[in-house]
């Protein structure tokens, strides 16, 4: 499907010169990588397309060519980036002209976001990286008030009973406690033991089979997405609450689950690009 709707976008450069085309092996290798993303966005977004049926198909067949049309424009009018694409054997080569093409893909579409956008938004930004840190923290507590706010609103007064799987309930409940111990005031209240609640537990939470298809499978769309999407925000939340050192990995990952998060719950400001 990929090479079909190459052909389809691009038509005018498959007749040069063999020696002026830009899929070489060093090209392919640089266009499968945006592939492989322009698939990650899908499954995170709007899985359904992955489907095997051709309605299906045909929906992930039109996202490609409009998300792939910028950067056939960008490349026919970039000469210069075209003859790196196809001399750049090195796999961090190829690495870095893909992060290219996908930032010109968000460019035109902000909501496809990779870790290559991530990366190639840092770079040109390392200022930004405290505020990062910072919106990584505020996720976690965004997220908490969305679910106890959806699960309230859909269960009502069996929020807790019906929305918190019995294992976490009992979890929660003993931090409460050892909480409780230090602080003999602390209320005996779900909607405080619900506060101790970190960003796995309402992975768990979302993704529990008692909740995802009847209150977030619409929200999140993905299951696996939510795990991986919610761990890298968490990977950099932790160091920071913890006064430990973070890495530039999980700044790039955090951004990917910042922008995914932004859109699910509609949180815009979550957004890593946005000041």
């Amino acid at each position: 499907m990929y090479y079909e709707i190459l052909l389809e976008l691009w038509e005018d450069h498959f007749e040069v010169p063999p020696e002026d085309m830009l899929l070489t092996n060093n090209g392919f290798g640089v266009m499968m990588m945006v592939f492989g993303d322009i698939m990650l966005h899908a499954k995170a977004y709007n899985p359904d397309w992955l489907d095997k049926k051709p309605s299906k198909e045909r929906l992930l067949r039109e996202s490609m060519r409009r998300l792939l049309g910028p950067v056939f424009e960008y490349l026919a009018n970039n000469s210069e980036m075209i003859e790196n694409i196809k001399s750049g054997s090195a796999r961090g080569l190829q690495n870095n002209y893909a992060a290219i093409l996908e930032a010109v893909i968000h460019e035109a579409y902000h909501e496809f976001y990779t870790q290559r956008t991530a990366r190639e938004q840092q770079d040109l930004e390392p200022s930004s990286e405290e505020r990062i840190v910072e919106k990584a923290i505020r996720a976690e507590k965004q997220l908490r008030c969305f679910l106890r706010d959806t699960l309230a609103r859909r269960l009502q007064s069996d929020w807790w009973t019906k929305g918190i799987p019995p294992h976490l309930q009992d979890q929660l409940r003993k931090s409460w406690e050892r909480q409780r111990d230090h602080d003999p005031s602390l209320k005996d209240s779900t909607e405080i033991m619900f506060e101790f609640t970190d960003i796995a537990d309402m992975a768990d939470i979302i993704r529990h089979p008692q909740n995802w298809d009847a209150h977030f499978k619409r929200i999140f769309r993905s299951s696996d997405t939510v795990r991986s999407r919610l761990m890298g925000i968490k990977a950099l939340r932790d160091p920071t609450a913890h006064s430990r050192p973070h890495t530039r990995q999980n700044i790039y990952d955090a951004m990917s689950g910042l922008h995914w998060l932004s859109i699910c719950i509609d949180q815009p400001a979550l957004r890593p690009d946005v000041s």
